[in-house]
Order: C-alpha cells, then sequence, then structure tokens
C-alpha cells in the first residue's frame, strides 16, 4: 500500500469491487474463511465428499487446525473453524487428510 502508520497493521479485508482494503491494528481472525481457484491434489472431483473434516494450513508456520470444509461446484469452498484462524485475502489455504507428518493434500486454494 505504501504508508506507514507507526504501528503493526493487518488486512482483514479485500473488496475488489469497491476498490478498498481494510485493515486493523488487532486480528484475532475468523472462525470462517471463503478459499477461491482450488485445486484438487491428486483426487478425483467426483470421490471429493461435498463437506469434508479435515485439517487446514492457513499461513506457513501455522500448525494444522480442524476444519469443516464445505467444497462448491465453481471451485470455491466455505471453511468453518471450532476456533479463530488467523490469515489474510490472498493467503493460500491447503487442505489435508490428517493433523501429522505424511497427511495427504486434498486441495488448496486463495483465501478470498
Amino acid at each position: 500500500l505504501g504508508i506507514s502508520l507507526g504501528e503493526r497493521t493487518y488486512v482483514t479485508e479485500i473488496d475488489s469491487h469497491k476498490n478498498t482494503v481494510t485493515l486493523s491494528t488487532e486480528f484475532l481472525g475468523k472462525k470462517v474463511v471463503f478459499v477461491s481457484d482450488i485445486v484438487l491434489s491428486g483426487v478425483n472431483p467426483a470421490d471429493l465428499p461435498k463437506e469434508y473434516v479435515g485439517y487446514a494450513k492457513l499461513r506457513y508456520t501455522a500448525p494444522l487446525i480442524k476444519v469443516n470444509a464445505t467444497v462448491y461446484p465453481d471451485g470455491t469452498a466455505r471453511l468453518l473453524f471450532d476456533d479463530f484462524a488467523k490469515s489474510a485475502p490472498g493467503q493460500s489455504a491447503v487442505i489435508y487428510d490428517g493433523d501429522c507428518v505424511g497427511a495427504s493434500v486434498l486441495f488448496g486454494g486463495f483465501v478470498k
């Protein structure tokens, strides 16, 4: 954005239709995140249930967190978390079939 506010700020929303970016000095996260441009990883779309309980990684250094994912035919998904999950628009969201090393990637996309 090319601005300095003198304190840490977070992008909490991007509205491309209004051409606005919303910033906040506090960011607890969200319990619902929408993801676009989904890419399936070795999963046949017909085999992926519309509703799925798995584990999500929203930031590179973040731990895996349990998620209820609803996948839509238009290539988007809704991710519902039990607790607040920190993410920002444009970040990647990756959904796994387990919460341990060796878990398979089911799909990924971009946080809206």
